[in-house]
This record gives C-alpha cells, sequence and structure tokens, in this order.
C-alpha cells in the first residue's frame, strides 16, 4: 500500500512539472524563434529504488515517476512577413549572435532595432552581433543622424545603408550567425536565448541563409499543447483520486481492522 501511495503521489508532482512546461510553451508562443520544450519522462533508477529499501522508514516506497531532463524542440518555425528592415529570419540553421554581459549567446529571434546609440539591438535590448563586434547602423559621430536611411540585409547577412540622396551604400558590418554539431547540447536561458553547452563549441557560418522583412514564428502549436494539458489534468486527476482511495482505506485499516466489538 505505501508503495502505491507513493506511486501516486509521485506521478502528481510529475504531471505539476510537466503542466509548467506547457504553460510557458503556450505563454511564450507568441515570442518569434522560441522553440518549444518537451519534458522527458522516467522510472526512477533501481540505485534508487534500492537505496529507498535501505531505510526503514521508507522501505515500500519505492517506484513511481519522475521528469530526467527538458528537452528542447529545435524544429523551425514558419516565416512570417512583417515588411519591417529590421526583422531577420534565418531560411535552415544557424543562430544570430548576441551580447549579454560581455558574454555570447545565441537566439532565433530576429526581431531587432536600433537603440540610442545607434546599434543594433534585440527587444530587451541586447547587443546583436557581427563579425567585428557590436553592429552599428549610425555613426555616432553624424551630425543629423535622423536622416532617411535605407538599411539593406543581404541573404548572407553583410549589412549595408544608403542615405536619402546618396547613391552608394556603405557596408556597416556582418551578422555573426553561428551553427554547433550538437544543437542538443545548448541549454535554454528562457524565451529564446541559449548558451552554448559544454563541448558545443560555435562555428561562424560563411554563408547563412537571411531573409530580411521576416521573422521566424515559435515552433509552438497551441491547439496540440492545449491537448497535452488536458490529458495531463486526466492523469494527475486520476493519481489523486487513487492516492485519496488509497489514503482512506490505509486509515480504516488502522481505525476498524482488529478493532473488538
Amino acid at each position: 500500500m505505501f508503495e502505491g501511495l507513493y506511486n501516486s503521489a509521485s506521478g502528481m508532482v510529475t504531471q505539476g512539472k510537466i503542466q509548467e512546461v506547457i504553460s510557458g510553451n503556450i505563454a511564450k508562443a507568441v515570442i518569434p524563434g522560441y522553440k518549444r520544450i518537451v519534458p522527458v519522462v522516467k522510472s526512477f533508477d533501481r540505485e534508487l529504488d534500492i537505496s529507498l529499501k535501505e531505510s526503514r522508514l521508507l522501505n515500500d516506497q519505492v517506484g513511481g515517476a519522475d521528469v530526467s531532463r527538458y528537452h528542447t524542440v529545435f524544429e523551425a518555425g514558419n516565416m512570417k512577413a512583417t515588411e519591417n528592415p529590421l526583422d531577420l529570419a534565418i531560411e535552415g540553421e544557424g543562430f544570430f549572435t548576441i551580447n549579454i554581459n560581455d558574454n555570447e549567446y545565441y537566439t532565433r529571434n530576429g526581431r531587432f532595432s536600433i537603440n540610442n546609440e545607434g546599434q543594433l539591438v534585440t527587444p530587451e535590448g541586447y547587443l546583436v552581433m557581427g563579425d567585428g563586434g557590436p553592429i552599428e547602423i549610425i555613426d555616432g559621430n553624424e551630425t543629423n543622424p535622423a536622416v532617411t536611411r535605407r538599411i539593406n540585409i543581404s541573404s548572407t547577412g553583410d549589412i549595408s545603408i544608403q542615405v536619402a540622396g546618396q547613391n552608394n551604400e556603405r557596408k556597416v558590418g556582418k551578422l555573426k550567425i553561428v551553427m554547433f554539431e550538437d544543437i542538443s547540447k545548448l541549454q535554454s536561458l528562457g524565451q529564446s536565448v541559449f548558451t552554448a553547452g559544454r563541448g558545443s563549441d560555435p562555428q561562424i557560418m560563411d554563408r547563412p541563409r537571411i531573409a530580411q522583412g521576416y521573422v521566424e514564428e515559435s515552433n509552438v502549436n497551441i491547439l496540440d499543447e492545449m491537448v497535452s494539458m488536458i490529458a495531463n489534468m486526466r492523469i494527475y486527476e486520476t493519481n489523486q483520486r487513487a492516492l485519496s482511495n488509497m489514503s482512506n482505506a490505509y486509515n480504516r485499516s488502522i481505525n476498524e481492522i482488529g478493532r473488538v466489538s
């Protein structure tokens, strides 16, 4: 009976963790480039069962399941046209490189803008990195930074600007697009930002495929997530009822069985 109580309780805890992941996927589905997360559930290892059996108090509390890890699905999302010249999407493999607190991180969210210093930045204000460092769209020495500019970003990530009334374009940098031999080693920091895992070194791509005026939507399917949420809740409720029934039976065995009539 103790084993049944423990299995039901651990099942409720596990379903609670799964529910948090599903809720997070739904909440972040609107973030460009967001990659959905899938919890991987497995039974407790035999070593854990053995260690529990060695305890007198937990002698029967074995089995159960738990979330062993969280898997990021790097499947590409749909391309959405925005007509914003600073919105960029990577076709195929690759990640934009951004700078957070002087450290490099990686994202598929190409919804960029220009900060007060004339630099290309993410929605959170993080610097977008080029092959020579931060990308400066507007020169800080210019006397009239408000003048209209046409920003052109090639399919390989070269960025150039053309000032209104001038025929010549000026190249200001090239996006630092990187790839990884094993993207499963990337570690999610939330939203759509990743850090390279141990043994996963970024490799600069010479010829990435960049689409200007587009963003990559998240790969979350809201309908699928809602179905998973409902199914998960039913499993949780099943474990909850089982736990309640076993608890009641256990109480009766203590209070009624063996009672002298």
